[in-house]
């Protein structure tokens, strides 16, 4: 990558290939892996690790690293039928992510006289974070279940968690995310803010976490998913996007409203900072009554989280309760 080119996160990987025209930076040589066996793709990661071993994590914006990257994610059908490789690449990417922090740190910290490579770094691996996770929720998905093997002592056995499922792993990403925020990031842009598009980006990868219905039943991680996005609010001014996201999730899942008042309470509570507790209120007083009346199990994850969130903020819902009584009052008479 020359020193003046810039990494435009894309709005789908594909427009990134070798065909696309869309990007400046785009792949330059693409590796057909659609017919490769499990030991060759393993060679292929062999590759990839030796690469990045031989050089400083910040070269991922060199064609010779990101070319393969891109390669093994753009057809996950392949990579992920092998939880074996698809462990070594997560294992690779969640590294070298953490690395790339560090190495982004310092260099910020000896006042570097240009951030070009450590920006356009920070936002390749961001970029491929989401990718990993996104392709790897829907290759699950569509994966054949898994059968007990001879000498295996149960189906557990053989059906193990890859590397990526586990809740510390999960935490642990996260974990990255949360780093990457408490970076001064408005120095990388040399602006007061870093691009809007790479804050969407995190905290769009936090967001597959909180979809993940296993993720937010655990303490440990809806912690550190609060954490998470007390930092976009509070840090990044992101209560507006994070309002309109929330509100989706508790729509579409029973069980959101719980996970989404903790968020709120811990903003209220540890941060001091109401924000989204209002941004929220104020958003749901505006929703149509015949909307509510159409949308029955919304409208009770809705109530539900307003029950909740009664609970543990009441002071903040009643200072409130008069911008909802009207949307909520016409709904109930329907």
């Amino acid at each position: 990558m020359a020193d003046d080119e810039e990494f435009e996160i894309p709005t789908k990987p594909e427009d990134l290939s070798s065909r696309s025209t869309k990007h400046p930076y785009h792949v330059d040589t693409e590796t057909n892996i659609e017919n490769y066996s499990e030991g060759q793709l393993n060679k292929v990661i062999d590759q990839l690790a030796t690469k990045m071993k031989k050089s400083t994590t910040l070269n991922i914006i060199e064609h010779a690293q990101f070319d393969l990257i891109w390669s093994l994610l753009s057809k996950p059908h392949i990579m992920f039928q092998h939880s074996g490789v698809a462990d070594r690449f997560y294992n690779l990417i969640t590294i070298n992510s953490k690395a790339t922090v560090t190495a982004i740190s310092d260099a910020i910290r000896d006042s570097a006289p240009t951030f070009n490579k450590e920006r356009n770094a920070l936002k390749m691996y961001m970029f491929v974070l989401h990718w990993f996770f996104t392709v790897a929720k829907t290759a699950q998905s569509s994966a054949p279940k898994a059968t007990a093997k001879r000498g295996a002592k149960s189906k557990d056995d053989a059906a193990k968690l890859n590397v990526w499922q586990t809740e510390t792993q999960k935490e642990s990403v996260i974990s990255i995310l949360i780093s990457v925020l408490d970076l001064p990031l408005g120095s990388l842009w040399k602006h007061d803010q870093p691009e809007e598009q790479f804050v969407d980006l995190v905290a769009k990868t936090g967001y597959l976490f909180i979809e993940d219905g296993t993720s937010v039943k655990s303490k440990s991680m809806r912690m550190s998913l609060n954490t998470l996005l007390s930092t976009l609010v509070i840090k990044y001014g992101q209560a507006g996007n994070i309002t309109g996201s929330l509100i989706h999730f508790i729509n579409k899942y029973e069980y959101m409203p719980g996970p989404a008042a903790e968020v709120v309470e811990h903003l209220a509570k540890e941060c001091n900072n109401t924000q989204l507790c209002g941004s929220l209120i104020r958003e749901i007083g505006r929703i149509n009554p015949k909307d509510l009346g159409r949308d029955a199990n919304g409208s009770k994850n809705l109530a539900a989280f307003l029950v909740e969130l009664s609970e543990r903020l009441p002071k903040e819902m009643y200072q409130s309760i008069s911008v909802l009584i009207p949307p909520w009052t016409a709904s109930r008479t329907r």
